[in-house]
């Protein structure tokens, strides 16, 4: 097993609740390996309206090693 340090930009789709963002997070996360430790370290708008927010999340996911 090995640790891999991820830093992601992704954008909030309007249709998924903050009741379910972490579970939606963790799913976005888990594509790169099993999360060990994540959170969101900003989140930034497209100016007045707050739409199309971006989070920026920082994790360390844990990835099997390939034998050769």
């Amino acid at each position: 097993m090995k640790l891999h340090a991820l830093e992601l930009q992704i954008d909030w789709p309007p249709d998924i609740e903050l009741s379910d963002l972490r579970l939606w997070l963790l799913k976005h996360i888990g594509k790169y390996g099993e999360p060990l430790r994540w959170s969101i370290t900003s989140i930034e708008s497209d100016g007045k309206n707050h739409t199309n927010p971006k989070l920026k999340i920082e994790a360390v996911v844990i990835t099997m090693k390939l034998s050769n």
